[in-house]
């Protein structure tokens, strides 16, 4: 079992909405777990939670997130897509702003697991992103992981790029998949996610300069 930090990263569909994510939250939090809520304005969260201000320097990654969904539309599909593309991006801004986390559990609904067993589950993990089967909403990543970095990188470049909004894609933990299983064959080609982010991640160089 890991004894690491687990950040619970609490991503609303609509980030600019974040009040419809504050019951998503456990009502009581262990020791070694820290509660963060992704939003794009400034909000009050419930007490002990922190707040992610995505928008705070006003990131061009978020820029090209929130155009791309303007031009694209708002059909139930495409609003999913832009969701978690929010939710990639809230992951990213985690760990470039908290570079002592290395344990994040993704979460886009409201809390079907407990604590202890997201505990076990990365204690278990042999790769950087992990769906918990009984509740698809919570995706463990796993900074430790080899190739870790740039496989989030790869899913990240989905979203800039829009090709998120493919039906190759149907949900996040497929394309999750597919990019950590191409990080992992980088990784063997000797590509590594400082590399892949400063050759094709130019809305996310800031960020990534931190990125070791």
């Amino acid at each position: 079992m890991s004894d690491a930090v687990i950040a619970l990263l609490v991503c609303p569909h609509d980030p600019s909405n974040p009040e419809t994510a504050f019951d998503w939250f456990p009502s009581e939090v262990e020791a070694g777990v820290r509660p963060f809520l992704a939003t794009t304005k400034k909000t009050t969260a419930p007490k002990g939670i922190q707040v992610l201000n995505l928008a705070a320097g006003y990131p061009a990654a978020l820029a090209r997130i929130e155009s791309l969904a303007a031009m694209i539309g708002a059909n139930e599909e495409a609003m999913a897509s832009t969701s978690d593309s929010y939710a990639l991006f809230s992951l990213w801004q985690l760990i470039v702003t908290y570079s002592e986390i290395t344990q994040v559990a993704l979460v886009r609904c409201e809390m079907a697991a407990d604590l202890g067993e997201l505990s076990q589950a990365f204690g278990s993990l042999d790769a950087p992103f992990h769906s918990l089967v009984h509740a698809p909403g919570i995706i463990l990543f796993d900074r430790g992981q080899t190739g870790a970095d740039l496989a989030l990188l790869l899913a990240i470049d989905a979203a800039l790029s829009g090709a998120i909004y493919s039906h190759n894609w149907s949900t996040l933990p497929t394309l999750l998949e597919e990019s950590q299983q191409a990080a992992r064959s980088l990784v063997v080609e000797g590509m590594d996610a400082a590399a892949a982010s400063i050759n094709t991640y130019a809305c996310l160089d800031e960020q990534s300069a931190e990125v070791s």
